[in-house]
């Protein structure tokens, strides 16, 4: 399992839109400085280049707060064009790590490309750089995992939906691909404790960094050494889903889970017959209920006209 923002270029950031968990990403080529560039150059395409998709790649980390009807209909308006070079990224890292720059934890990265160059698409961060976040922020990147399950599901059906009301030439639903990784393996470190980001401690002065840091070691070496017979081990688990309008061969290489189009076609084929049987059901039972109540309607006029007859006989 690999990065699925390995089609983004270096540097770009995960913003907040609405809620704060939506962002695009832009690449450097489509800034300011691209002007002076011809639009062939400046705007590559991902096939050729994948690091050069300018805002190809939509991000959206799923929170607690968030709104999951924000966030559908964001992604809707976002494939709105059904351009097959982009793709919406789910995730449920937390705000201190950035999707774009950080890797996968499931498989190493390949050193170099398959035709001899260094893969610059997926940046590594330094060795050296670390990340530390509470234990409560680690703990809702497994929480929120079923509700990005339920968000991307919903987003399927409202995608194939617009396309039948469009009546599209293309009714092909989205592309799935599922990545599940450990915040630990992204060398971030979760800890109790909150600790000041890395620009704080250079203005506070080196060494309260360095104090800092010897902090983190001996706790992670005392949590290392509780276990019984084995040292203890922490692994907090997050998942990232990528949607896309075509096939990504690159990130199934790279370790993700391909979810294939076609079935989920079937599943909702499968779906409409039975709605229509439902339909047909319910339509055979409100016409026999409407004959009983005609047959009762009508034996009631002959009820009445039959009792003074037999009353008159009587007398």
């Amino acid at each position: 399992m690999t990065d699925s923002t390995s089609a983004v270029a270096p540097g770009a950031g995960a913003g907040g839109a609405g809620s704060a968990s939506t962002s695009k990403e832009t690449s450097p080529s489509t800034s300011a400085g691209a002007s002076a560039v011809p639009a062939a150059e400046a705007r590559p395409s991902a096939a050729a280049i994948p690091g050069e998709t300018g805002e190809k790649v939509k991000y959206v980390r799923i929170t607690t707060h968030g709104k999951m009807k924000t966030w559908i209909a964001n992604s809707l308006l976002f494939f709105e064009d059904l351009d097959e070079e982009k793709s919406v990224v789910f995730h449920t890292l937390p705000t201190a790590i950035d999707p774009s720059t950080y890797p996968s934890s499931s498989s190493p990265q390949p050193a170099e490309r398959s035709g001899g160059g260094k893969d610059t698409s997926k940046p590594s961060p330094a060795p050296n750089t670390s990340i530390t976040i509470t234990s409560k922020a680690a703990s809702s990147t497994t929480d929120l995992i079923p509700r990005l399950l339920s968000v991307v599901e919903i987003l399927k059906r409202e995608f194939m939906k617009k396309l039948e009301e469009k009546r599209s030439p293309r009714m092909k639903g989205l592309e799935q691909y599922n990545e599940l990784g450990s915040v630990e393996a992204l060398r971030v470190t979760v800890s109790d404790v909150a600790v000041e980001n890395a620009v704080d401690d250079a203005g506070k002065g080196q060494g309260q960094g360095q104090e800092e840091a010897e902090k983190q070691r001996s706790e992670r070496i005392l949590q290392a050494l509780s276990g019984k017979n084995y040292p203890r081990q922490s692994q907090t688990p997050y998942m990232r889903i990528t949607l896309s309008l075509a096939e990504r061969p690159d990130l199934v290489e790279r370790g993700a889970t391909y979810i294939s189009t076609t079935c989920y076609s079937q599943a909702l084929k499968s779906g409409k017959a039975r709605a229509k049987k439902r339909a047909k059901k319910a339509q055979v039972l409100a016409l026999e209920e409407a004959k009983k109540a005609i047959g009762e309607a009508s034996a009631e006029p002959a009820a009445s006209t039959a009792a003074p007859a037999e009353k008159k006989a009587r007398s």
